[in-house]
């Protein structure tokens, strides 16, 4: 992982009222800049 990503769980509800959680991956403020440094070092 490295710092990159982490990880959040969204709590939810149904229609029929039975409740849920999914697990997200987000960026990080670190894996933004990451992705902006490849994309520099690509396109020069």
């Amino acid at each position: 992982n490295q710092g990159y990503t982490a990880t959040r769980t969204h709590v939810w509800e149904s229609r029929t009222g039975e409740t849920g959680t999914a697990m997200l991956t987000v960026w990080t403020e670190k894996g933004r800049l990451f992705i902006h440094y490849l994309f520099e070092a690509y396109l020069v």
